[in-house]
């Protein structure tokens, strides 16, 4: 849940920023303040994905193969897709790319609602293991809206 609250609190501070002379204007729209607060948000899941592999490895069903290089992959196209998403040329094709994970790594989230499997620095609680299935579902929304145009 650390993820969402990077989410939330980057785009607060981003509203409030936005406020400040010299700032109105990259961070004038909501969708550029979404898509700098998403940006965040994966660039953290990134870090945290190959800085710790072994600790969510767990999640990845051990019938699927390649588990690991599936793992440090996810990650990449996290870090590539938060840095897509703030160039504009690059924009919808990354948040169709991170559309596109989140649809991938989705039966990895239900494996741990499902076998209710206890990932370090995750909370314990099947209530959060099973709410974050439909955050996810969420989460896609956002991209999608904050991948558009501006225009």
């Amino acid at each position: 849940m650390i993820v969402f609250a990077v989410l939330f609190v980057a785009y607060a501070a981003l509203s409030a920023l936005s406020y400040v002379p010299g700032l109105r204007g990259p961070l004038a729209s909501r969708r550029a303040r979404l898509r700098a607060a998403l940006s965040a948000m994966f660039l953290l899941a990134a870090t945290s994905r190959l800085a710790r592999p072994e600790t969510l490895l767990a999640m990845i069903p051990e019938a699927l193969p390649f588990r690991r290089a599936a793992l440090y992959l996810s990650g990449v196209c996290e870090a590539a897709g938060a840095v897509g998403l703030l160039i504009p040329p690059l924009r919808r094709p990354a948040g169709l790319g991170l559309t596109a994970l989140l649809v991938a790594v989705f039966p990895a989230n239900v494996n741990v609602a499902v076998r209710n499997l206890q990932i370090e620095g995750y909370p314990k609680s099947a209530l959060y293991q099973w709410a974050r299935l439909p955050l996810q579902g969420a989460l896609i929304a956002l991209i999608l809206w904050a991948s558009e145009s501006d225009q």
